[in-house]
């Protein structure tokens, strides 16, 4: 509901429902689903880099051996955190 009073995100939610909806009837190829997975997880691991000290840190070795980015497969090699 929050949603609705804010633009920015009233998109984002529209957004996600469109790809929600076109992943259930078929519109994504396994390459598809593989992209946006890697481009989500790239996004998520840049942020936590550049915003927090701690994940800073943690993910400066992963980002130094990837520095043209990272497949799927490379995920085993990113830093579990835990707290």
């Amino acid at each position: 509901m929050y949603a609705f009073f804010h633009p920015e995100l009233a998109a984002v939610a529209t957004q996600v429902y469109d790809e929600q909806l076109r992943y259930e009837t078929g519109g994504y190829s396994t390459t598809s689903v593989a992209a946006v997975q890697r481009d989500r997880l790239k996004s998520v691991l840049e942020y936590a880099h550049s915003n927090s000290t701690f994940y800073s840190r943690r993910l400066d070795a992963f980002v130094a051996a990837h520095p043209n980015g990272f497949e799927l497969a490379d995920v085993d090699h990113i830093p579990f955190t835990t707290k």
